[in-house]
């Protein structure tokens, strides 16, 4: 599924190169913006399933080897593990947001969506989720970053929550947006409130499609989350802790492979 959708906006892609003057994708065109940020989202999720599972399960299996932590690919692969889930989680967790706070402007703004949020501002969107990520992602990889510190786990749950209550409240100004436009076309004549009603459809589906995969990385990453808080509020990683830690990283993997 995960691979499908890479194919398709590959596609699509594709044909705005060859034919851009064609009508179609014209209307791709303009609304390839949107096409980036689910690529963005599609790779992520991608990556998560074809390079971090598989590594997630070989540093399990290697850690219940009888001296572990003397063997060289057991640390190897377990940096590779912390370097790849920290790159492609967080940026399917930033592109979940950036795609929220698209949504949220394509129904807040109407006309002045396309001026606003240009192609060039979304590449740029795009490319910082990444380069972020990446630099994150290799800081905790090669130990720059000492993972068994408070501040570590304090400042993975400060982002995670963060992101978190901006799509929530996102949403919950989509949702009102879209009972006021509910009740503006109730007041129009027949004919333009069917002209409105049909654009204003399209974008409403685009945000529930948005608010599900919402959903999925909420119930996904929550566990991760109250762990770290946990972490916080005990002052330190304890033996439990960590144990438990090791159900949700498994929980999380396992519902985005079901859901996801």
């Amino acid at each position: 599924m995960r691979l499908q959708r890479c194919l398709i906006l590959y596609h699509h892609h594709v044909e705005l190169c060859l034919n851009p003057r064609d009508k179609k994708n014209f209307v791709l065109a303009k609304y390839f913006k949107n096409i980036v940020l689910l690529l963005s989202l599609a790779v992520s999720d991608l990556c998560v399933g074809l390079i971090v599972q598989p590594l997630y399960v070989a540093v399990l299996l290697m850690s219940c080897q009888r001296d572990a932590e003397n063997n060289q690919i057991y640390h190897t692969t377990s940096s590779a593990y912390f370097i790849t889930v920290n790159l492609f989680a967080y940026a399917s967790f930033f592109s979940v947001t950036a795609l929220t706070a698209d949504r949220f402007m394509a129904i807040h703004l109407h006309l002045r969506y396309q001026e606003i949020v240009t192609l060039r501002r979304v590449v740029g969107a795009v490319i910082s989720i990444w380069v972020c990520s990446a630099f994150f992602s290799l800081m905790v990889g090669l130990r720059l970053i000492p993972t068994q510190n408070v501040e570590f786990y304090a400042s993975c749950a400060s982002i995670e929550i963060a992101c978190f209550i901006i799509m929530t409240v996102l949403y919950c100004k989509i949702y009102s947006v879209v009972r006021r436009h509910a009740n503006d076309i109730q007041a129009l004549q027949i004919q333009q409130a069917a002209q409105n009603d049909q654009n204003r459809a399209r974008v409403r589906k685009s945000a529930v499609a948005t608010f599900y995969v919402y959903l999925g990385f909420f119930v996904c990453y929550l566990p991760n989350t109250l762990i770290y808080l946990a972490v916080v509020i005990n002052s330190g990683p304890s033996a439990v802790i960590m144990s438990l830690s090791t159900y949700a990283a498994t929980l999380v993997l396992l519902i985005r492979l079901l859901i996801l």
